[in-house]
């Protein structure tokens, strides 16, 4: 399981996500439409991969968004807030950063793999509703900007914390997915992080 959070703010209001992915790849996004297919998988293990690793998903988690900042003459400070109509997080898989062991393709595999970007949406959403709800004041309106940056910085890196820990839970408690009843009751659980991403971890 290989996972990234990549953001660059650009200079002035808009602040934008880029990932660099290999030439001819397209990143697959994550959709309930359209599972994970071992065709996805199209990376080779490094040398350095464990044996015992059968398959590993390079998971991507992009966000960008625009600003607005105005005066609050109630609180006599300028306040910057996000643009929630142009807020954008993606989570994407990088499939040749992605691979599976030939002998390893099978069902169970794939849905163990397939939770680990289940997983990955529900922080998705979880990122997505609290840039939405961000804001920041200062004295001047390029201060509220510079501290709204701040705050969604400090979101989206707790948040991507909170998902690289769960992720390792998911993966020790279910011993990789070769513990049925774990990998059952974890498919559960995700399944109702879907629904409810507040009450994720």
């Amino acid at each position: 399981m290989r996972k990234s959070l990549g953001v660059v703010l650009a200079a002035a209001v808009i602040g934008a996500a880029v990932f660099a992915v290999a030439q001819g790849s397209q990143p697959v996004p994550w959709s309930l439409e359209r599972p994970l297919a071992w065709s996805d998988y199209q990376g080779s293990p490094a040398p350095d991969d464990s044996p015992m690793i059968a398959a590993r998903t390079h998971i991507l988690l992009n966000y960008r968004y625009q600003y607005v900042s105005s005066y609050d003459s109630s609180a006599k400070r300028f306040c910057a807030r996000v643009y929630v109509q142009a807020l954008q997080v993606d989570c994407m898989i990088d499939p040749l950063g992605s691979w599976a062991r030939h002998d390893a393709r099978t069902p169970r595999v794939l849905n163990h793999e397939q939770r680990h970007f289940d997983l990955a949406e529900v922080y998705a959403r979880k990122i997505r509703d609290a840039i939405a709800a961000a804001s920041a004041f200062g004295a001047t309106s390029e201060a509220a900007q510079e501290a709204l940056k701040a705050q969604v910085q400090s979101i989206a890196s707790g948040l991507a914390q909170r998902w690289h820990d769960t992720d390792a839970s998911y993966d020790r408690e279910t011993a990789g997915g070769t513990n049925e009843a774990a990998q059952q009751l974890w498919d559960q659980r995700i399944d109702s992080w879907l629904a409810n991403p507040a009450s994720a971890p």
